[in-house]
């Protein structure tokens, strides 16, 4: 990569980054660097040159925006993983109490239910 392609990487980095502060607060640059505990400068040189990964984090958790889809959009984090592996998965259920799995199992339940009803295949009842 030359240099011209770097700076150019650089510039869609810091404007993906502006664009999505400008998105996620009307907060101004002082306001923001406040909540995050950074000094005004510090997140002006961030915008300007690119942002470090524990200040997205920071803004997304004061701004209560997912801090990993935050990552994935900026291009910090690859998407796949942010899903869930099967251990995830076995392990989040384990955690679950006997109350939030049956109301799970409900509600995908009176979903399936609704699809069943709404199908065109299905024979009306009478």
């Amino acid at each position: 990569m030359n240099v011209a392609q770097e700076r150019i990487g650089r510039y869609r980095e810091h404007m993906k980054f502006r664009e999505w502060l400008s998105n996620v607060t009307k907060d101004s640059q002082g306001e923001i660097a406040e909540k995050i505990g950074v000094s005004r400068r510090t997140l002006q040189n961030q915008i300007y040159r690119g942002p470090r990964i524990e200040t997205v984090i920071d803004i997304s958790e004061a701004y209560d925006v997912n801090p990993v889809k935050t990552l994935i959009d900026l291009g910090f984090l690859n998407p796949k993983w942010a899903i869930p592996s099967r251990a995830d998965r076995e392990a989040a259920l384990g955690s679950a109490t006997a109350e939030e799995l049956a109301t799970e199992v409900t509600r995908r339940l009176r979903a399936a239910e609704a699809t069943d009803e709404n199908s065109p295949d299905k024979p009306p009842t009478h």
